[in-house]
């Protein structure tokens, strides 16, 4: 049972409560009511790509645009955001702009996103780069990790030659470093991370790789004990592809992605490791449906379960269905749900999951077939789970959202029982291009708002053209 303190003789107690809090536990982190979304938008169609970063309270439900950046050089005006990350104060949002080759942009800020800075002290990154890309980010205390890929353009083959990224700052953003030594890691003539989770000292990196020698795409294992700083590759099954995210829960790792059986037939295979990642344990699934084929694209863990969601197609030309799967407590056993409540349409693909606790969101598309695009719009897909993901239900109202003609949602996160889905969609005629998309859920999903005004002015007349692509 909640209560709550009346006003008078109570002050006083409270802050003393706060005070005794905050010198036993230093470390407590107060839930924020703040939260991120970036991308990008175009302030007018003749102009190229700004950087997009709008900032909201939860509880206000008033989101604002955030239209100056401190130390901005001239050439970074026009800049795309691809990853945003923030724990308590700061935060760090990064993409890349042209220089006239793509190189980084990150900016930082310290008040709770509500002033940013951009920050050029990069160090380690190749003279002959010719591009570069940023997948994600991950903070944790005073360390941030950043994954993607970097293109030299010096080599015999520019069009296949791709190092990891794994951008790293000990100092809260004010300075960055690229890991170019990793230990073990083989010669390669391709490879990237895609995705980081951390814990405590220890960090896991995901992504691909190309051996030189042998030229076949491989997964990519890297784990760090020290925050970042040194990195050792982890090797693993080569016969392994098409990767999860990682997600880390205490010092249990788990990914999952693809396999080929001794029958030539696609199977779903689970990566588990319970020591920081060094070392992993393959699980094969006996509870799947029988399909021709399947995708695994996300996946989120709590100390309870841990789900992963997808499509599958039982057969060639057949409609794509939604694929979630579940996990025990200790990720040795997997179901498959097979009955997900109040879906509707011929196709529905999950693309997202994030689950807090007991519960779980997950996000994707869904569409009825063979018919004109302005007649068959692409709706959103939103399905709820308070039972640790053992059953799903649709989210079948979300009021203000119109039928629009398409919508990509491209990012998602829950955190301190509340629920951010965004991305993008076209809107109606007389209208063009794209809008930002955002919707909002206050109660752990069950029910969801859509977002039309952005500092007080209503969509489409904000944006010419514009998109969201990540959130926090």
């Amino acid at each position: 049972m909640h209560k709550r303190f009346m006003l008078g003789h109570s002050l006083k107690i409270n802050f003393f409560l706060l005070f005794f809090l905050l010198c036993i536990f230093p470390s407590i982190n107060f839930a924020s009511t703040v939260r991120v979304i970036i991308g990008s938008y175009l302030p007018d169609v003749m102009k190229e790509n700004v950087p997009l970063i709008v900032v909201g309270d939860i509880n206000s439900s008033k989101w604002s645009i955030i239209k100056n950046f401190n130390n901005l050089p001239k050439q970074a005006e026009s800049a795309g955001l691809s990853a945003v990350n923030c724990t308590e104060d700061f935060c760090v949002a990064a993409g890349s702009y042209s220089d006239p080759y793509p190189v980084p942009f990150l900016l930082v800020s310290y008040d709770k996103a509500q002033t940013w800075s951009y920050v050029g002290n990069i160090s380690g990154l190749p003279s002959d780069m010719d591009s570069f890309s940023i997948t994600s980010a991950k903070s944790i205390g005073s360390t941030t990790i950043l994954t993607g890929s970097i293109h030299s353009r010096n080599f015999p083959d520019p069009s296949t030659k791709n190092s990891p990224l794994l951008l790293v700052s000990h100092d809260k953003g004010q300075s960055w470093t690229q890991i170019n030594t990793i230990s073990g890691l083989p010669e390669i003539e391709n490879g990237w991370t895609s995705s980081v989770s951390c814990f405590g000292e220890s960090c896991v990196a995901t992504g691909y790789y190309k051996k030189l020698e042998t030229h076949q795409e491989s997964l990519l294992l890297l784990v760090s004990h020290d925050r970042g700083i040194s990195w050792t590759f982890v090797p693993f099954d080569e016969n392994l592809y098409f990767f999860t995210p990682v997600h880390c829960v205490g010092k249990q790792c788990v990914l999952a992605g693809k396999t080929v059986d001794q029958n030539s037939q696609h199977k779903p295979v689970f990566l588990v490791s319970n020591d920081e990642g060094d070392t992993w344990a393959k699980i094969d699934s006996t509870n799947f449906p029988t399909t021709y084929d399947f995708e695994l694209k996300s996946l989120s863990c709590t100390e309870n379960s841990c789900v992963i969601v997808g499509s599958y197609n039982k057969t060639y030309d057949g409609p794509s269905s939604p694929l979630i799967l579940v996990s025990d407590k200790d990720r040795k056993v997997w179901t498959w749900v097979k009955n997900i409540r109040g879906i509707t349409k011929r196709d529905n693909d999950l693309t997202l999951v994030s689950c807090e606790n007991n519960y779980c969101v997950a996000s994707g598309t869904c569409t009825d077939a063979d018919s004109n695009h302005y007649l068959r719009p692409t709706l959103p897909l939103l399905l709820t789970s308070h039972d640790n993901g053992q059953s799903w239900s649709s989210v079948t109202n979300i009021p203000g959202y119109l039928p629009y003609p398409s919508v990509d949602l491209n990012s998602l996160e829950c955190l301190n029982n509340t629920c951010l889905a965004a991305g993008s969609f076209e809107p109606l005629p007389p209208f063009v291009g794209k809008n930002p998309l955002l919707f909002v859920s206050k109660d752990q999903g069950r029910t969801w708002g859509f977002v039309k005004k952005f500092d007080g002015v209503q969509m489409p007349w904000y944006f010419k053209f514009g998109w969201f692509t990540d959130v926090a």
